[in-house]
C-alpha cells in the first residue's frame, strides 16, 4: 500500500425556497419550492487554517455552517441567478473562504445532487491524490451530477458455499446511484430517462432470471447496469449498487470497489487541544467507520469480497475502537477522526489487503478519509 492521503470533510444543513425558472414550462420545478440542503466540502486544511492539530474537521465544519447560514431560510432566487444545484456548489465555493478545498458537493434531495472539483486539474475520482496540468484535465471530469433509484427484488447467489445465507432465495430494496460527468447540459431529467427501462426490468423481479444476472451479486449488478446504460448515458462514470443501508458496490467500467458501514461509540480526548478547550476532556461520539476495497473481480464466485468475510476480518479492530477510551491508545491520542482512520486503514489492511479506503465521520457529518489510490465515487450526506 502506497502512503495514504488524508482528506478533511464536512457537511452543513440549511432550508431555503427557489424558482428554475429556465425549466420548461410546466415543470413542476419552475414554480416556487423549498428543499433541505446538504452542503458537503472535501479539501486538505493547512496548518496556518487550523488552531491545533487535529481540528481540521472541526474548522471546516465551522466555516462550512457560516457560509450556509447566509443563505438560510431564504429565497434563492433573490441571491443567486437560476440557483439549481450546481450553481449552489459554486457559490458555496466562492463564499466559503478557504484556499484549501477540493471539492463542494450539494445535495438536494436524499436522492439528487451534484459535486464539483475545486482546484483546477483535479478530477473527481482522484482529488487531492495528484494535481494535473490544467489543460490535460477534461472539462467533464470537474462536474459530476447523480441521481438514486430504487427496486425491490429477489435474488440468490448459486455459487456461494452450502452454509452461505446468500445461497438461499432471499430479497432486498436495492438502491441504485448513476454518477455522470457532464459540463452542465446533462440533466437529472436525462437520468431519470435513461434509468426507467431498466427500473421496469428489475423492480419486482427475481433477479436470476434476468438475462446476464444468473449471479447477482452487487458486483455484478453494477456491471449490468454500466453496460446498458451507457449507450444513453456515455459520460455516465460510475453506478453504485447498495445491496443494503450498510454495504454495496461501485463499477466504472473498469474497476470495482465495495464498501462496508460500521458505527463505534468510543470516548475521545483530543491531546493537542488548549487547556480549557472542551475538546482537551475526555468526552465521545458515534462514528462511522465505512471500509472501501478495490479487488478484481472472483469470476466464479462473481464479487471482489464477501462481505461477510470483511465483518469477520475487521471484527478485531472494531473490537478495539468500540466502546473504548480510545485517547488510551497512543497512536489515538490526537482524538481525532483522521487519526482513527489513518490507524483504521494502516490496522486493518494487515487483514484485509484489498483495503484502499477508510472513511470516519463523527455524528455531526465531520470528519475524515484516509486513502491509498481512487476515491471511487462520492455517496450521498
Amino acid at each position: 500500500m502506497s502512503e495514504p492521503i488524508s482528506l478533511t470533510t464536512a457537511q452543513a444543513r440549511f432550508e431555503a425556497a427557489r424558482r428554475l425558472t429556465s425549466l420548461p414550462n410546466g415543470h413542476r420545478r419552475r414554480s416556487l419550492h423549498g428543499h433541505g440542503f446538504v452542503a458537503t466540502a472535501h479539501g486538505y486544511l493547512t496548518p496556518r487554517e487550523i488552531p491545533f492539530a487535529g481540528a481540521q474537521s472541526h474548522v471546516l465544519a465551522e466555516r462550512l455552517r457560516a457560509c450556509v447560514e447566509q443563505i438560510d431560510y431564504s429565497d434563492l432566487n433573490q441571491i443567486i441567478d437560476h440557483p439549481d444545484d450546481l450553481a449552489l456548489a459554486r457559490w458555496i465555493r466562492d463564499h466559503i473562504g478557504l484556499d484549501s478545498l477540493d471539492y463542494v458537493g450539494i445535495q438536494s434531495t436524499p436522492d439528487q445532487g451534484v459535486q464539483i472539483a475545486v482546484k483546477s486539474g483535479n478530477r473527481l475520482d482522484d482529488f487531492g491524490s495528484f494535481d494535473l496540468p490544467e489543460a490535460s484535465a477534461p472539462a467533464n471530469q470537474t462536474i459530476r451530477i447523480w441521481r438514486r433509484y430504487h427496486f425491490r427484488a429477489a435474488h440468490q447467489l448459486p455459487n456461494v458455499g452450502p452454509d452461505h445465507k446468500c445461497g438461499r432465495m432471499h430479497g432486498h430494496g436495492f438502491q441504485v446511484i448513476l454518477h455522470v460527468d457532464t459540463d452542465g447540459v446533462i440533466s437529472y431529467d436525462d437520468l431519470d430517462s435513461a434509468w426507467s427501462t431498466l427500473q421496469a426490468q428489475l423492480d419486482r423481479r427475481c433477479l436470476n432470471d434476468i438475462n446476464g444476472l444468473s449471479n447477482p451479486t452487487s458486483e455484478m449488478i453494477s456491471a449490468w447496469i454500466w453496460e446498458r446504460i451507457r449507450p444513453s448515458l456515455p459520460s455516465i462514470s460510475w453506478v453504485t449498487v447498495f445491496e443494503t443501508a450498510s454495504c454495496g458496490a461501485q463499477f466504472d467500467g473498469e474497476r470495482y470497489q465495495i464498501w462496508k458501514d460500521f458505527t463505534i461509540d468510543s470516548a475521545i480526548r483530543m491531546n493537542a487541544a488548549p487547556s480549557g478547550d472542551p475538546r482537551s476532556m475526555i468526552h465521545g461520539d458515534t462514528f462511522l467507520v465505512r471500509l472501501h476495497l478495490s479487488a478484481d473481480l472472483d469470476t466464479v464466485k462473481g464479487w471482489t469480497v464477501d462481505f461477510g468475510d470483511v465483518k469477520s476480518a475487521f471484527n478485531p479492530v472494531f473490537q478495539a475502537l468500540d466502546h473504548r477510551p480510545l485517547h488510551e491508545n497512543e497512536a489515538l491520542a490526537r482524538g481525532d477522526a483522521e487519526a482513527i482512520a489513518r490507524w483504521t486503514l494502516g490496522t486493518a489492511h494487515k487483514s484485509i489487503p484489498q483495503l484502499s479506503r477508510v472513511d470516519v465521520i463523527d455524528s455531526q457529518g465531520a470528519g475524515a478519509i484516509v486513502f491509498s489510490g481512487s476515491l471511487g465515487a462520492a455517496l450521498p450526506a
